[in-house]
């Protein structure tokens, strides 16, 4: 059971759908995550893609690959028109460099 199917189950609960900077462990599969990310995204109980965004205080992941992987899910977010939860440590800067390239309404 996955947690979009553990949260189905609980009437009151929403969720977001996304690939935190701290999962990114490697490449960020567009080809492979993108359409997961954009068909779970249309489930009513998915009211946005988050937790994304860049963390550069621990590392677990490339600089790189958690820009890219950053880049795509907020653009996600941006073509669906729904909300992205961002989480950004240490990276504030590059966050912002993201934020004004991909333009989310």
């Amino acid at each position: 059971m996955n947690r979009l199917d553990i949260i189905k189950a609980v009437a009151k609960v929403l969720t977001t759908k996304g690939e935190a900077a701290l999962a990114v462990e490697t490449a960020f599969d567009t080809v492979r995550d993108l359409p997961m990310l954009r068909e779970a995204a249309k489930d009513p109980k998915c009211r946005g893609i988050g937790e994304i965004g860049l963390d550069y205080h621990y590392m677990h992941s490339p600089k790189d690959i958690q820009q890219r992987a950053f880049e795509v899910q907020l653009a996600l977010a941006t073509e669906l028109h729904v909300p992205a939860v961002v989480h950004c440590r240490d990276a504030v800067e590059d966050v912002w460099t993201i934020v004004r390239h991909v333009r989310p309404r």
